[in-house]
């Protein structure tokens, strides 16, 4: 809950996402089952959902996104995804903004490869969630159809 603070600054979450990339990349499954089931995962994606837009916190929304597929590569990380509707919305605003920022910071290439990584990691991401039978793509299509209308 850390992470969500209005007090906590873009470095403190940086790091602390940067410290969960790593465990999560080295964890067994039944880490991940308890980062689950204690709320983890849809902390990160309402983390993700609040910097979206701030320039300031590129690097958030990456460390975000980057923990996000980690945890989707496990069958607990799936199965939550399918019954979050929020994920895809996420993921597909988080796309839209990093398109809309990597066309007005097209002078800063440092900026613009991080963007296109994170759109890239935000687009595989979709991907899973859309390839899993049946629930996947509908609660996909759903997404997009709320996007689109808004």
């Amino acid at each position: 809950k850390a992470l969500l603070r209005d007090g906590t600054t873009t470095e403190e979450r940086r790091k602390q996402l940067t410290k969960l990339k790593l465990e999560l990349n080295s964890c067994l499954v039944n880490w991940i089952t308890r980062f689950v089931v204690a709320g983890g995962f849809s902390l990160i994606i309402e983390l993700l959902s609040k910097v979206l837009g701030n320039p300031e916190s590129l690097a958030v929304v990456e460390a975000c996104i980057s923990c996000i597929r980690l945890v989707l590569n496990s069958p607990i990380g799936v199965k939550s995804a399918l019954e979050n509707p929020n994920i895809c919305r996420t993921i597909i605003q988080t796309v839209a903004t990093c398109g809309v920022q990597s066309a007005e910071s097209h002078e800063n290439p440092t900026e613009w490869n991080q963007m296109k990584k994170i759109s890239t990691t935000a687009l595989d991401i979709l991907t899973s969630i859309g390839s899993v039978p049946s629930d996947g793509h509908k609660l996909l299509l759903d997404a997009f159809n709320l996007f689109d209308s808004s």
